[in-house]
This record gives structure tokens, sequence and C-alpha cells, in this order.
């Protein structure tokens, strides 16, 4: 059937799929040209949004979810900019933890004024709210908690480095896909409001904005902050694993949440963590995302030591029994189990076979009996002098700027227009002392220094992967990098928005490319990209003490050091618009994160449980299950990332199937000789 959104409709569900006006008022079934209506679910499936009401649709057979405005507060217009800035959230927010937005447009019914309309991708499985339910309520294990909890936290590092807000944040606002990915959904609420428009909201004159048990008290009083965010959290949290919301747990004479009792065996530094994420003032909890990713690795160590118990309830689905003992082997079998069957995003595109013009390959001498086996490869290299190495002091000051030789080789990448080229730098063998130093100001998973050999020469890209280099080897754009902003696309822009998963598959192809036994491409270590980073230096950043806008894309308004504020350009640059280092290695600080082959580990203790190893040995390319989405290594900061995340040491870490608009990579070239 098809359904009538007029909101003065006096029987909206009276149609089949074939008519193209409302039979009871008249108002077009076909939105946009393109959608119909199938069902309202708003209030029937606890996924209402905001002021909005959300409706099923299809374009053609493909179901999508409609939200409209609710028609009260059409003529309220900041209740509108709020709706539209939801679709500009959405918009932004690339990721697959976060609904795909398909557009936003005003549909004219037989009422007064037009409503305004946000299609987007209809997520398919169950909100975490209508999930306890199906089960019981039953609490989730440590170990579930802990994947959900650092999955949901990588989500919102990704909408706060946007600078915005989710102000919503509960079980009924984060789904579940039947592929054991969680989704978070609703940004109605999203970015700042004034004191004023929330003061209306709290009066209860506009609705959506206040969600009993989850919202903190400085929200309330419209002063919302990102803490805001992790106090929301915190509470769903307590009531996944507990089983009970958050008001049945509220104690009035201590004005505090009692909610310990309700778990079953919950590690102590769970609760903990727990309790600090929803402690009552902003201040006494954690100040980012970052400083709570690593308050979650470490209770992650010890949750992973501790045997789970769960009482599995009669008649329940073995994929909910799985969810609820949790840990990434359940995780694993519930993605194996309900893998896609579509095509895959990236197609295989017929792979140029042509060696590299500069990697010559000597010729078996000739009319011999039995040739000598084929001598390997040799690379020839360029050499080129580099004039503006700079150094800079504390205050972002040069106070000196050197000469640098260096060697690299390039392979051309065929486009029907022209050849594309990747040039690759000789990173010569040696040694380093990987990590900062106790003096340097940094974060903990950052430590100790060590030192780390490099007993091969190895070859980096001098530039990020860009997108004419990604059409050349991969044939085509993904959807969700074709979703992006304009302004962040361009041939000499960095590749953006491509998993760790895809950025391999793209190494794949290019290595494809070589005659046999010439070497492979492959993503570098941490400890080969910090090495290269380095370039011979010590200080926090290759330019000296601190960074510039001059010399790097950074968020400036979040210098480091004793530098000043600068620009902050909201955009991706061209990879050759700066400065390299003293090894021909442009942008290692800034502009995007970079993928590294590792796996997320927090510390470099050999003592530790969850220690890294010093990343010297040659990975090769190694083997790795598609489904395998735990966090890989980030490193060099971004565009939308303050000074210190850009150091030589910095580290950050991202579920493996995320592609943020803020993460690229560039290669590693190991030759077989």
């Amino acid at each position: 059937m098809s359904y009538c959104i007029n909101p003065l409709c006096p029987q909206p569900d009276r149609h089949d799929n074939q008519g193209a006006y409302c039979l009871s008022c008249g108002t077009g079934l076909v939105l946009n040209s393109r959608y119909r209506v199938q069902r309202d679910l708003t209030g029937k499936e606890a996924i209402q949004g905001g002021f909005g009401r959300i409706y099923e649709i299809l374009e053609g057979s493909q179901p999508k979810i409609l939200k409209v405005l609710q028609y009260r507060w059409n003529d309220d217009a900041k209740a509108v900019e709020l709706f539209k800035k939801e679709a500009d959230v959405l918009r932004q927010l690339n990721s697959s933890g976060i609904p795909k937005i398909d557009g936003y447009f005003q549909h004219q019914t037989k009422a007064r004024m037009p409503l305004h309309c946000i299609v987007m991708e209809k997520i398919d499985g169950d909100t975490l709210e209508q999930w306890l339910h199906k089960n019981r309520n039953q609490p989730i294990s440590d170990k579930l908690a802990i994947a959900w909890l650092e999955e949901i936290v990588n989500i919102l590092a990704l909408v706060h480095s946007q600078k915005y807000f989710h102000r919503d944040l509960k079980p009924a606002n984060i789904m579940l896909r039947r592929t054991g990915e969680l989704v978070l959904i609703d940004f109605g609420t999203a970015r700042e409001m004034t004191a004023s428009y929330l003061a209306k909201l709290n009066r209860g004159e506009i609705t959506g904005i206040i969600s009993k048990g989850f919202t903190p008290s400085e929200q309330m009083h419209g002063e919302a902050v990102t803490q805001s965010d992790f106090f929301a959290l915190g509470r769903s949290f307590a009531q996944l694993l507990t089983g009970k919301h958050p008001l049945d747990m509220y104690s009035g004479a201590r004005d505090e949440l009692v909610w310990h009792k309700y778990t079953q065996d919950c590690t102590p530094e769970l609760l903990d963590l727990v309790d600090k994420m929803m402690a009552k003032l902003a201040q006494d909890r954690h100040q980012n995302t970052s400083e709570l990713l690593r308050d979650i690795a470490k209770v992650r160590k010890i949750v992973e030591k501790q045997k789970t118990k769960v009482r599995v309830i009669k008649g329940m689905r073995r994929r909910d029994v799985l969810l609820l003992l949790g840990g990434s082997s359940a995780l694993a079998v519930i993605a194996w189990e309900n893998r896609p069957k579509p095509k895959p995003d990236i197609p295989t595109p017929t792979i140029p076979s042509p060696p590299p013009p500069n990697i010559e390959t000597p010729r078996p001498t000739q009319n011999e009996p039995t040739p000598e086996p084929t001598p390997k490869p040799t690379i020839s290299l360029q050499t080129q002098t580099l004039n503006n190495i700079i150094t800079v002091n504390a205050s972002g000051q040069e106070i000196s700027r050197t000469s640098s030789t260096i060697q690299y080789f390039t392979q051309n990448l065929s486009l029907p227009n022209g050849a594309v080229p990747l040039e690759m730098a000789l990173i010569s063998a040696g040694s380093f002392r990987m990590g900062r130093p106790n003096s340097e100001k940094g974060f903990d998973d950052e430590v100790p220094q060590h030192e780390v050999k490099f007993p091969k020469d190895f070859y980096m890209g001098r530039y990020a992967v860009t997108q004419a280099q990604w059409l050349a080897v991969m044939g085509s754009f993904s959807s969700a990098f074709n979703s992006l902003d304009a302004k962040l696309k361009g041939d000499n822009r960095p590749m953006v928005s491509v998993s760790w998963h895809e950025a391999r598959e793209f190494c794949k192809r290019l290595t494809a490319t070589l005659p046999a036994n010439r070497g492979i491409y492959r993503l570098p270590t941490e400890a080969e990209w910090e090495y290269a980073c380095r370039a011979g230096t010590t200080t926090p950043f290759h330019f000296g003490e601190t960074i510039t806008p001059s010399l790097v894309n950074y968020d400036g308004s979040n210098p480091y050091a004793n530098a000043p504020k600068g620009e902050y350009r909201l955009q991706t640059v061209d990879v050759n618009n700066f400065f390299p280092n003293a090894w021909g290695l442009h942008q290692m600080h800034g502009n995007v994160w970079e993928w590294c082959l590792d796996e997320y580990v927090d510390s470099y203790n050999p003592k530790s449980s969850n220690s890294k190893n010093n990343g010297s040995e040659p990975y090769g390319d190694i083997t790795v299950n598609e489904n395998d989405n735990r966090s890989r290594s980030l490193r060099g900061g971004c565009w939308i990332f303050g000074a210190i995340y850009c150091r030589s040491a910095s580290r950050d870490r991202v579920n493996a199937r995320n592609q943020g608009n803020n993460v690229g990579f560039r290669v590693v070239f190991a030759s077989s000789s």
C-alpha cells in the first residue's frame, strides 16, 4: 500500500501502490518523484526522532527511512533550522556507524505549509532498547559491554571531531545491525543551540531534547558540553548491564543512581568506568573521547581475563546468546553468519600489467640450453636535493632552513587520460627511539620510549595516496567516498573515507601491477611510520618543538607548546602543499590520519599483557580475516584535530571498517632484492 503523510488526512492508509494521489485528501503519494511511503513507524517501533515522525518508504524496491518534521513545528524557524541541520550533520559524518543520508527535500500537501523531509538509510536491525526487551532485559556481559562501548565511543569521536554533540544518547538511539555492528541514530538534537532556545525546550514548548534518565543536569539547564554525551552513554550502559531503566534505579534520597546491585558479577573496574562517565559534574567525567578510549582499553585488558557468566533464557536466539556472551569471537561468528551477499562496494577493475618504467629487469642470455635463474630486479633511483628543511622553536618561529639529498623511484599508474606518478622515497636501514620521552606532553599509549632497529632499507610513499592514484588502481570510488563533501575532493587531495580493509586491497592490486618477485606494496607498520616521520629528529615534530598552520594542515585554534593560535582550514589540502621532512616525505603531520598495518595495543611496555612489539620485523602482506574489525593504528593527526595529535609519537586507533573523512593512508614498498 501507499501511505499519505498529510498531517490533516483523515484516512492516510486507504491506498494501493498504484495511485498517484490520496483518495481521502488529494495529496500526492509519490514524494520527490522517487519515494512511496509504506507505513508510519512513529511510536510503534521505538525509533522516534526528536521533533519528527518516522516512516518506512520505498525507492523502487529499496526500503529506506523517511523522517518528517512534525507539522506543528513548521512555523517555528528554529525547529526547522535544527531539522535541516540533522541532514547537514549526517552528510558530514561519513561512517558505517552513522546512517547514510539520501537527501533533504520539502513535500507539498493539502496542508498550509510544505513538510520538511529527510531520507536516510534503513538499518536492518533493532535498537538496543528493542533488543533488551526481546531478550527479557537480560544484562549483557562485561566483554560485550566493553566491545559495544568502544564501538560507540569511536563513532562519538567522529561526531565530536566535527564540532557536533549528539545530545540524545540512549539505547533507543543506538541500533544493532543484523551483522553485529552498532549504529548511532537520531541526530535531530545535534549541534549547539542557544540558551534561550534550550530554555524554551525545557519549558515543554518543544519536545525531543530531554530524555528522562539519560540527560545530565547541565544539558537540562541549557549548557550542554562534550561530556554531556558521556553522561548519557554511561546511563545507557548502566541499563544494558542491569536490564533496568535508569529511572527504576534512581534514589531520590541519595540523589544518585543505585545500580551496582542489579548487575551480574560485573567487573569492578567496569563499574568504576561507567560511574566516571556519568559523574554529576561534567568536569569529573572524561574530558574527551581519546581519554575515554584509553580508559576503556585499560578495563578491556582486565575484562578479557575474566570468565564470562551469563544466564541463557530458554528460547533465546543463538545470535543473541553469542551477543550476551560477548567478546571478539562471538562478534566474529555473528558477522560471518550474517555476512552480506551483495556485490562488493569496490568493483574489480582490469589491472594494468606493465612494469614500472624505472624498475629494470635484466633479460636472460639467449641461446643457452640451461639458462641461469633470472637475477633479482634492481630499482633505478632518482636523486633530488631539498633546500627547504625547516626547523621552528617552541613559539613556531623559524630558526633554520637546511638542505637534504634524497633518493626515490617513480611508478607510473595508468589512467585513460595519462599516467599518475607514485613516488617512493628510500628509507635507509637504521635505528631510532620509538615513542615520546617523559618530558614531552602527550598520551599514555606513547611510552615507554624504546629502541627499534631496521636492518634493511624500505621505501615509503612521499605523499599520502591521492584520489587520482586510487582511481588508477581501483577503477572506481566507493559510495562512502562519493557522498563526501565536495570540498574534500580533488585529484591531488588525499584519498579519504577508505577503511583499513580497502587500503589493504589497494596495496594488493598495486602489487599485482608489478612483475613477479619484484616485491610488495603494503601499509607501513607503526614503527616504520614513526621512523620515517621523524627522519632523524627527536623533537615532538620533525619541524621541531611545535608546528604552525603555515607548515601543517590541522585545527590551528588548538596549538602546541607556545605556538599562537592560527588558521583552521576545515578541509583537506593537496598532498604536496607543504614542506617535506629531511627524507622527502610530505605531510606526515596533519591533513589526514594514516592507516598502519598493526592492530592497536595500548602499551609499549613489554611487561604489559597488552604490549606492542617493536615492529621492526618485516610483516609482509599479513593474512587477515576480512571480517576482522579490531581497532587498527592511525598515525599523523588530521585536518580536524589539534596540534598535539599531529606529533611524531602520537597514536590513535579506530575500527578497521571505519570510513572517516579524516582518515587516509600511504604505502610502503618492500623490495625482494
